[in-house]
């Protein structure tokens, strides 16, 4: 007989592993800043630059991935035990346990930035420059990011006033004495005449050490008032957390079976000692 009756009962629902923390401890940065010297022209340096030290920072990759996976087995259980007078009953039951199991997807990246404040603006075309050592104990890709903000002072023009050329970004290895001018972004809020600029170029760190410098320039017309750079390496130490594991079982009930009754110990007795009396007499009549 079949049954086709599903329990669908959830017997077991656990979780197997503990939940990885968001930052687990890391090893030392493989790119390491060290801030170099400053220029200024036009524009002074109004105290020390804040700096945050070259960091390695964990990095969640997107969203965990879930995978499943389900093992069966055909199990026979006795619903109702048979007797000596009566018929049982047993089942045939599949029973499957699916396993989910969610995993994290981290990797490492390398994170240094500086801040410096600017004062002092002159009516002259006013630039400034930062040098820094990159040190890499591995090949690694690198993003440099520059941001300036400041005031400006329209210009007129035959069509009313206008913003004035904004401050440019370039770039060079020390050294080389070659700039290389960078593609700026730039926002301008009118209303108030103050400008932010900024500027992003990609980096090919080779092991070892590289000295790097950076500039900004702006024309008489604009007053720079703050300076950042930032530079984060590519990803490294790419790695899986398992964060959860649970299961859940079900019992589907595939067929049933009569089992036929189990005489009692007695009864065995009599049968024997019948066939005994039978046979001995079958004996004592041969002639």
């Amino acid at each position: 007989m079949r049954l086709n009756l599903v329990f669908a009962t959830a017997l077991g629902l656990a979780a197997l592993a503990p939940v990885a923390p968001a930052h687990a401890a890391v090893t030392p940065p493989v790119v390491v800043v060290t801030p170099g010297a400053w220029t200024s022209s036009g524009v002074a340096l109004d105290g020390p630059a804040s700096v945050q030290a070259s960091r390695a920072v964990e990095s969640m990759l997107g969203l965990p991935d879930t995978s499943t996976s389900t093992v069966s087995q055909l199990v026979k259980r006795v619903v109702v035990a048979p007797t000596a007078t009566t018929a049982g009953l047993a089942q045939w039951v599949e029973v499957s346990t699916t396993t989910t199991t969610t995993t994290d997807h981290f990797a490492t990246y390398d994170q240094f930035s500086l801040k410096q404040s600017l004062t002092g603006n002159t009516a002259n075309p006013e630039f400034i420059t930062f040098s820094a050592t990159v040190t890499a104990s591995q090949f690694q890709s690198g993003w440099l990011s520059l941001n300036t903000s400041g005031s400006y002072v329209p210009i007129s023009s035959p069509f009313g006033n206008a913003v004035p050329a904004l401050p440019s970004f370039f770039l060079r290895t020390a050294g080389s004495g070659t700039w290389t001018a960078l593609q700026t972004n730039q926002s301008v809020d009118t209303p108030s005449s103050t400008f932010w600029s900024s500027a992003w170029q990609s980096l090919s760190l080779a092991a070892g050490s590289t000295t790097i410098e950076v500039a900004t320039w702006a024309d008489s017309a604009v007053n720079l008032s703050s300076f950042s750079l930032s530079l984060e390496s590519g990803n490294y130490n790419a790695r899986d957390v398992v964060q959860n594991v649970s299961s859940v079982t079900t019992e589907t009930i595939k067929s049933s079976e009569l089992l036929a009754p189990i005489p009692e110990p007695e009864t065995y007795a009599l049968f024997a000692a019948g066939l005994m009396f039978v046979v001995l007499r079958a004996r004592a009549q041969r002639p």
